[in-house]
């Protein structure tokens, strides 16, 4: 069965959303006495898992509650700077001239979504699905299929972080793992992903393969 709905994850994958995140991490950093993000340190962070990260900047787990609720408030006021990743837009618009459906499944709010496919000029999307749990995708995705009577061998979707793989093994979906988001390569390559690219440029050859 041919693929034909491509399912994107959205900070990180589609946006370009890893500066801006490590920006308010440390501006929360410097109020709550976190160890902030610096540069130097941001390649070894991302083989680490979200507990992992949390030890070492010695963010307490009790606190997670509370600064989602902040970062959301400051994500929301920086939202108009967000970009598309670079590469991402040309990749995007040649799927749809092919006939592709574009589909993104995130936890992140279905508002903030929409404002940047508008801002940022891809408001072509056919359908947009926020996950209410952080760690609930996997059933987003099945809802999806459900509700769209789509096979889940015409999906494939393409995801920066561990928990997306984690997802999409859940759901029974194919994943690419993509390298310039949040997590290392590396690492996802550790949780046995179905396909691994650097840059948006490889998607169309990965299609190809599937064709």
């Amino acid at each position: 069965m041919k693929v034909d709905h491509l399912l994107f994850d959205y900070n990180g994958t589609l946006a370009e959303s890893k500066p801006l995140a490590i920006a308010i991490f440390n501006e929360l950093a410097g109020i709550y006495g976190f160890n902030p993000m610096k540069p130097e340190d941001i390649d070894y962070l991302s083989t680490l898992s979200i507990m992992e990260r949390a030890k070492l900047l010695k963010v307490p787990i009790y606190k997670f509650p509370k600064l989602r609720s902040e970062y959301k408030l400051i994500y929301k006021r920086l939202l108009p700077s967000l970009r598309v990743a670079p590469g991402v837009d040309e990749m995007l618009r040649e799927a749809k001239l092919q006939g592709y459906k574009l589909i993104i499944v995130s936890s992140h709010n279905a508002e903030n979504i929409h404002y940047f496919l508008k801002n940022n000029n891809i408001d072509f999307f056919d359908s947009v699905h926020s996950a209410s749990d952080w760690f609930g995708k996997h059933q987003t995705i099945n809802s999806f299929a459900r509700s769209s009577g789509v096979n889940k061998n015409q999906m494939l979707y393409f995801g920066d972080e561990i928990r997306d793989v984690k997802a999409c093994q859940k759901a029974g979906v194919k994943m690419v793992a993509v390298g310039w988001g949040y997590d290392a390569l590396s690492r996802m390559k550790e949780e046995k992903v179905d396909f691994l690219i650097g840059k948006p440029s490889e998607v169309m050859d990965i299609l190809k393969r599937l064709s």
